[in-house]
């Protein structure tokens, strides 16, 4: 493979990312978006090159082009790569490509939870100090989109969208739940459940929520169930209190007690997000302190249920939630923990 990588569409939460780290493995990186914005600017001060707006001239000097799910095939730039056989990877593709680099890869799949479970585990194995590498689906208010402290482990989220999670091969693979999304990329819901399914079987170890419709009838060798309901799941949590800052539960593991813990925030499917890190972190054999530390001063991801400040007595809290399950989540945990009313200013983000 070349030297000289050119993204198309670089100025995204992914391939922004994908982008640093290639920098990282010592390749010469540069890119172009139809706008400007702060992963632009983010870019820009790591030496970075970016241009606005699509241009063929651009890509034709370069070895290797990369390409974001949201550019489609008349882009100039893609189509001038295509015309001088320069090698394009779709997003997805490059992902799996860049991740041969690594000694060992964690891969966090699901509908919903994704973004904050992979920076869940990413502070964790960070706090371990082991080497690692993350690629974050969001803003985590400490690492950022995007981490690099070696090649041992790599944590990436990894989203089904055109059905790239079909694409990344895992040591271990995490699904924590399946729900109608991105249906125009699928033949209906049994083929997106099948997609996740084939993502797991390509790992050693897969971790599934066996609470999920769609997930409690997977079966495999080396399959870790995680549960807030059933008991005789590998990984169980009972919920022993939630207020407004914290929730507090206990971790059950083969129906033994294995330790207390507590994290920040009080929505309940946190807790599925939290027992998955716990699956992982037992598998790496790492330690209950470090995880309950981490737990304990967890920053989180920017607008997943993060507080954005107080005003008149009043709270404000801002959260990405857009899909209806998500919503329906969310809303259910404010309800439940909230004395007083509350009100909702939504913006309807992406069809689902």
């Amino acid at each position: 493979m070349g030297k000289k990588i050119f993204f198309i569409g670089i100025g995204g939460v992914n391939m922004s990312a994908l982008a640093l780290m290639s920098k990282d493995l010592g390749y010469l990186v540069s890119g172009s978006d139809k706008t400007y914005n702060e992963y632009i600017f983010k870019l820009e001060q790591n030496g970075i090159d970016v241009f606005i707006g699509h241009d063929k001239n651009n890509v034709k000097k370069v070895d290797v082009v990369v390409y974001s799910d949201a550019i489609n095939k008349e882009n100039e730039e893609l189509k001038q790569a295509l015309k001088m056989n320069i090698s394009t990877y779709s997003r997805g593709e490059f992902l799996d490509f860049i991740s041969n680099f690594f000694t060992f890869k964690i891969g966090i799949s699901g509908t919903h939870g994704k973004t904050t479970t992979t920076s869940l585990i990413s502070n964790v194995i960070v706090e371990s100090d082991i080497n690692c590498s993350c690629f974050i689906g969001g803003e985590d208010l400490r690492l950022s989109n995007y981490y690099y402290g070696g090649k041992d482990v790599l944590i990436s989220e990894i989203c089904e969208y055109k059905r790239n999670v079909e694409l990344f091969k895992s040591d271990i693979a995490v699904c924590l739940n399946i729900d109608a999304d991105h249906l125009e990329c699928y033949n209906g819901l049994e083929d997106l459940r099948n997609s996740f399914y084939k993502f797991l079987d390509k790992a050693k170890f897969k971790v599934v929520n066996v609470d999920d419709e769609r997930l409690k009838k997977y079966s495999s060798k080396n399959t870790i169930g995680i549960s807030l309901k059933n008991q005789s799941a590998e990984y169980y949590a009972k919920i022993l209190k939630i207020d407004d800052n914290y929730t507090d539960f206990s971790v059950f593991k083969n129906g033994k007690h294995a330790f207390d813990s507590q994290i920040k925030g009080f929505c309940l499917h946190n807790i599925y997000n939290a027992l998955s890190c716990v699956a992982i972190c037992e598998i790496l054999k790492l330690k209950k302190e470090t995880i309950n530390k981490t737990f304990l001063n967890y920053k989180g991801v920017k607008r997943r249920m993060e507080f954005i400040g107080k005003k008149e007595g009043k709270s404000y809290y801002a959260d990405y939630a857009h899909h209806p399950t998500e919503i329906e989540s969310t809303l259910k945990s404010f309800k439940k923990v909230l004395s007083k009313d509350f009100l909702v200013v939504f913006q309807p983000h992406t069809f689902s």
